[in-house]
């Protein structure tokens, strides 16, 4: 009996989990994040113009899909360092920048780990700044592609223009 009992065990729970599997699951799909090198005049994030590039970056996004075929929520993994430079003085730091984070349809956005946030003047509540923030991040996309409602839960915040200055 104890031995029927112990075959029977990983037997049910072989078939509760193809039960419990969808029939169609949707398999996600996976883009690389491509490199970008972008500049800021004096203002925009820091009192000078900055120039942000990356170095290193082996990011990956995965868009999620539900049955139906919408769109779900977004990852963004991998490995990233940027470089930030005061275009007057020429002075720079290089930074990890490797999140991990996600993105919702209603244009939530969470950051978690090592991750910077850049808040551009007249289009970003809180700008400007220039800002690595280590820990959570949420903050909303809004429908003219600024970031509001903005809150940092991170346990070390920080500010990349003094960095730089």
């Amino acid at each position: 009996m104890v031995r029927r009992v112990s075959i029977m065990i990983p037997v049910l729970a072989l078939l509760l989990l193809v039960v419990a599997t969808p029939a169609h699951a949707v398999k996600p799909e996976t883009f690389p994040i491509g490199d970008f090198v972008l500049t800021l005049d004096a203002g925009a994030v820091c009192p000078f113009p900055v120039q942000i590039e990356t170095l290193q970056n082996k990011e990956v996004v995965r868009i999620y899909f539900d049955q139906e075929g919408n769109f779900v929520r977004g990852l963004i993994t991998g490995r990233l360092f940027v470089r930030y430079t005061n275009l007057d003085t020429r002075a720079s730091v290089t930074l990890p920048q490797s999140g991990p984070g996600q993105f919702y349809p209603d244009g939530r956005l969470v950051a978690l780990g090592v991750s910077f946030l850049g808040l551009i003047k007249g289009i970003d509540e809180g700008a400007p700044a220039l800002l690595q923030t280590r820990g959570r991040v949420t903050l909303r996309r809004t429908e003219f592609g600024g970031l509001a409602d903005i809150v940092i839960t991170s346990h070390r915040v920080d500010d990349i223009c003094a960095l730089i200055a």
